[in-house]
């Protein structure tokens, strides 16, 4: 592997700055018990990668220790990056059944050199146990091939049963090809069908054609992985079309029907679990709250089987689903919620939860007209370490936030001191993003530096004319709308 190469390079910091606090931890213990003594490179260049994502703090180390030695700089990126993947292998071994089947074919493998047949067909039929219960045929057609190899050093093994197994496997593949193929149509006439103006019915008749004509096998229209992949097909489009009126008809007619022929089964759970959650977010979306916050009840309940399977991975979801609901019916319920996530130390130790309680307290707070706090939590967010590592979109919109939340409360020096702030930020980084709210920082100049009360016909109209330059902010959402605030004070 030659890290000299620009994409490499990038892999690296990439791979650093996508460690969790354990996976650090854990090099660093693993590092420093088999490092040599006096040997700090690896780990010195860890620590200069992690603790600046940039490209600077690199740089400096690079200067400091190989400034005149490119090449073993280059060697050592190869070591370090070779040492944490080979590390992360070892940490999460054994974390789902994919690792154990690959590991398990890996340990077969390494019999077999040995010669140790009996281990390696020992560790073959395990694998072949665990590929079953995830019905993956990629897998099976490794272990049977490697069975069958095994077969011509171990006269106990009849080849001819697992031949036929191979066969089998080699007649479902094709059934899956099928399947893949029909998704594809699918997914061809979604693209160019764009507006399906009759909603879910004009889905289920173009779904209907495309499986009569493509599909020849009753078994593969009818199973769950097909219905499966249709269902992600279809709604992951409504989804992105903003078409949440069908989405929650169609996703809870598809619901219904898993649940009817009892298609859920502890390996399927994570799929009811994602069919809840859409049903939450377009309830929502569809204003139907009560509905809504039913679906988050059933959310939970579901949540808690199959011994809690898929249950941190989806509490975000459920308390992410109880602040936008009570957001509208009771938003100083909401508060409550995100004050208590806030104590907890399970959810402050994931970036993405920070940055969900802090930005929705500051929202909230706003809204209910508690400003020091919602200048508080805007302030706390934009100083948190995890803000360097957001969308500069969202950055932008935050910096924005903030210097509302100011000149509502009066205080237009800071206004003023925060737009310089912002300004010679987006002088030295290039903000993309800045551009495209540009009119709205300088509406807000205008307004904080003017030294009437009143704003005058003159500024209004100027005020209005850098307004309605549009704002494309492309698939990205508006945390706030701005317009309407803007329009408002122009108003007032």
């Amino acid at each position: 592997m030659n890290l000299t190469h620009p994409n490499m390079v990038f892999m690296l910091n990439k791979l650093i700055q996508n460690l969790s606090k354990e996976e650090i931890r854990h090099f660093k213990l693993v590092i420093n018990s088999t490092r040599q003594k006096g040997d700090r490179m690896d780990l010195e260049l860890f620590d200069h990668i992690r603790n600046s994502p940039d490209s600077d703090g690199e740089q400096h180390f690079r200067d400091k220790f190989y400034k005149d030695n490119p090449n073993a700089y280059y060697r050592l990126k190869n070591r370090l990056f070779q040492r944490i993947s080979n590390i992360l292998l070892l940490l999460h071994s054994g974390e789902d059944l994919h690792h154990e089947v690959l590991e398990l074919v890996l340990l077969a493998k390494l019999f077999y050199r040995k010669e140790a047949f009996s281990l390696s067909h020992h560790f073959l039929k395990k694998g072949e146990k665990k590929a079953l219960e995830l019905d993956n045929y990629d897998y099976l057609n490794i272990i049977y091939r490697e069975m069958i190899r095994l077969s011509y050093d171990v006269s106990a093994i009849d080849p001819t049963s697992i031949i036929e197994k191979q066969k089998e496997i080699s007649r479902k593949q094709q059934e899956i090809n099928e399947l893949n193929n029909v998704i594809a149509i699918v997914m061809h006439q979604l693209r160019r069908t764009q507006n399906l103006s009759k909603g879910n019915d004009e889905i289920n008749e173009m779904l209907a054609q495309v499986v009569e004509k493509y599909s020849t096998s009753e078994k593969v229209s009818r199973s769950f992985q097909f219905r499966h992949a249709i269902y992600q097909a279809i709604s992951k489009f409504l989804l992105q079309a903003n078409d949440y009126s069908s989405l929650q008809e169609y996703v809870d007619k598809t619901y219904g029907e898993f649940v009817a022929e009892n298609l859920f089964s502890k390996s399927t759970h994570e799929v009811k679990l994602q069919m809840i959650t859409y049903l939450v977010n377009s309830s929502y979306m569809n204003q139907r709250i009560e509905q809504s916050l039913e679906y988050t009840d059933l959310l939970y309940d579901e949540m808690l089987k199959h011994n809690r399977l898929h249950y941190h991975k989806y509490l975000i979801f459920y308390y992410h689903s109880l602040v936008l609901n009570f957001s509208k019916s009771n938003p100083q319920k909401a508060i409550k919620i995100l004050s208590e996530l806030e104590e907890s130390k399970e959810f402050v130790s994931n970036p993405y939860y920070i940055q969900f309680i802090l930005l929705n307290l500051a929202l909230l707070n706003r809204d209910s007209g508690d400003m020091p706090k919602a200048i508080f939590n805007v302030e706390k967010l934009i100083a948190n370490p995890i803000f360097s590592g957001l969308d500069e979109m969202l950055k932008v919109q935050l910096y924005l936030f903030r210097l509302l939340c100011y000149y509502d409360e009066e205080d237009y020096e800071e206004v003023l001191k925060g737009l310089k702030e912002v300004r010679s930020l987006e002088a030295k980084q290039s903000l993309k993003s800045f551009r495209l709210f540009e009119g709205y920082f300088t509406t807000l100049e205008l307004l904080a530096a003017r030294e009437r009360f009143s704003i005058d016909a003159a500024l209004k109209k100027r005020c209005q004319d850098l307004l309605n330059q549009k704002v494309d902010t492309g698939e990205t959402s508006l945390i706030f709308d701005y317009m309407y605030w803007f329009n408002d004070v122009l108003v007032a």
